[in-house]
């Protein structure tokens, strides 16, 4: 990212998203925005309780812009909040608008604190624990369908007690083409409708990749230490899972998840005709290094400021079709009630005003650009972010919302006990694979053997502390905290 190109520049003369926001809020249209924000209240309390409240919801809602101040943050949300105070009234919101990890959240569920709605994207420990309300009841009541989200995203919160989460926002991934290095390779820009061969082929006919400035072909969403947790778009996109419905876990070994990576490492990343996002980016890609690049929806602001100063002749499309259909990437961030809620019907009337209805979600990409988690508002936050940043008007947003609407998108697949701890054990076995020291089958079963082993003793330890907990509640009557030691 070019540390000369700013925020205010990207946003062609807003002092950023959150003010952005704030301004919209008060009336004004997109890029008609403040350039200065207010200073933050002297006192800590931004949100003192009103005198008339009789419920308070706490809500943990992470804001899209983690480095702006957070006084101004809870300020600009609860404006957001107006429409929902005029229809209930004696209900106030309280705001924690900072990142909280998984453990500190847990934790806090577990102690009793009142932390009524939370936002996390490892739902897991969650729904293994029994720390969030289903909603399956709350979804028949007031009849909502799960067709207004993402349906893969949802289904990551569907579980056999009912839904458990709803969707925070839909982060998906597209490619960003280099146009400008398509023309003077002579080559004609992708089609749409490609297919993955056709992708490897423009790659290769691309890719320079010896010498001291390398030229590559594109880049996908996988990284050099492996797929992490989000790759499940890989393995879905051949007809196999990254993590095993039934049976062992994992079962990279099988025939589909084998060919996926035949694809990535052979086709692809031991020629280094395509390499993964962390070994090439937007630098490379403004320079003409780089002729695709993976983008994501949560990444488009820093890529627009990479895009300051040079003069990149780019627009989007997305990945291509494979043997069993087109698939991306898709975000697991997940907003759910706490099982120790004392007003869960006030709470799900909240929750179902942010994900349900569109004024939240509306507002929120107004003020930073964040993508909805709604079908219905793809076109407008596409419209929206054309306005806002000079350097995507007229391109092809409309990938990333056919992505989520059409169900392409895949979010992460869990390991059922284990999954925090498995992925550091097994990222060496994919470093040597992209390093050309081992092969693709011998590295795959060698990471179902440990990996297997490792769930089967989580598991049985998760037994054993399941079965002590529930002997030996901990004060207060919450559940103790299932941990394998040694993990």
């Amino acid at each position: 990212m070019h540390q000369a190109a700013t925020r205010r520049a990207v946003l062609g003369g807003a002092a950023g998203a959150f003010v952005a926001g704030a301004s919209l809020l008060a009336g004004c249209s997109v890029g008609q925005a403040a350039t200065s924000a207010a200073a933050p209240p002297p006192n800590n309390n931004p949100q003192p309780t009103p005198a008339n409240t009789q419920t308070t919801i706490v809500f943990y809602a992470k804001p899209p812009n983690a480095s702006a101040n957070a006084n101004t943050i809870i300020r600009i949300m609860q404006e957001v909040l107006a429409p929902y105070y005029q229809t209930h009234k004696g209900v106030y919101v309280h705001l924690i608008p900072q990142e909280l990890p998984t453990s500190q959240i847990v934790s806090s569920i577990l102690a009793g604190e009142q932390m009524d709605i939370i936002y996390d994207n490892y739902f897991a420990p969650y729904s293994q624990q029994s720390l969030v309300v289903p909603l399956r009841s709350y979804f028949e009541r007031d009849a909502v369908d799960p067709a207004i989200w993402n349906s893969a995203q949802y289904a990551l919160y569907n579980t056999p007690a009912g839904p458990m989460g709803v969707p925070v926002y839909t982060g998906t991934s597209a490619l960003a083409i280099n146009q400008g290095m398509f023309d003077q390779a002579g080559l004609p820009y992708p089609s749409p409708t490609w297919s993955h061969q056709d992708f490897a082929a423009a790659c290769r006919a691309l890719a320079h990749p010896g010498g001291k400035k390398p030229i590559y072909g594109g880049t996908l969403f996988w990284y050099k230490s492996g797929p992490s947790q989000q790759a499940s778009w890989a393995f879905k996109a051949f007809g196999g899972n990254q993590v095993s419905p039934s049976g062992a876990p994992s079962q990279l070994s099988s025939p589909p998840n084998l060919a996926a990576l035949d694809w990535l490492y052979q086709d692809l990343f031991w020629p280094q005709i395509c390499v993964p996002q962390d070994a090439a980016g937007w630098t490379q890609f403004v320079q003409g290094q780089c002729a695709m690049v993976d983008m994501d929806t949560w990444n488009l602001l820093g890529f627009a400021e990479a895009l300051h100063g040079p003069s990149v002749k780019f627009d989007f499309l997305p990945y291509p079709v494979f043997p069993a259909g087109r698939t991306t990437f898709c975000t697991a961030d997940f907003y759910a009630i706490a099982a120790n809620c004392k007003h869960v019907d006030a709470a799900w009337d909240l929750l179902r005003w942010v994900s349900v209805e569109p004024a939240w979600q509306r507002a929120t990409f107004a003020y930073s650009l964040r993508s909805p988690a709604l079908n219905s508002l793809w076109d407008e936050w596409a419209t929206t972010i054309q306005q806002v940043v000079p350097f995507f008007k007229g391109k092809d947003f409309h990938w990333f919302g056919d992505a989520a609407a059409k169900g392409y998108a895949y979010p992460v697949e869990y390991y059922p006990y284990a999954d925090q701890h498995v992925w550091g054990i097994i990222a060496p076995y994919f470093s040597s694979l992209y390093a050309r020291q081992s092969t693709v089958a011998g590295t795959a079963q060698a990471i179902d053997q440990v990996v297997n082993a490792y769930e089967a003793s989580a598991q049985q330890m998760q037994t054993a502390q399941t079965a002590a907990s529930s002997a030996f509640p901990a004060a207060g009557g919450q559940t103790i905290a299932v941990v394998p030691p040694g993990l």
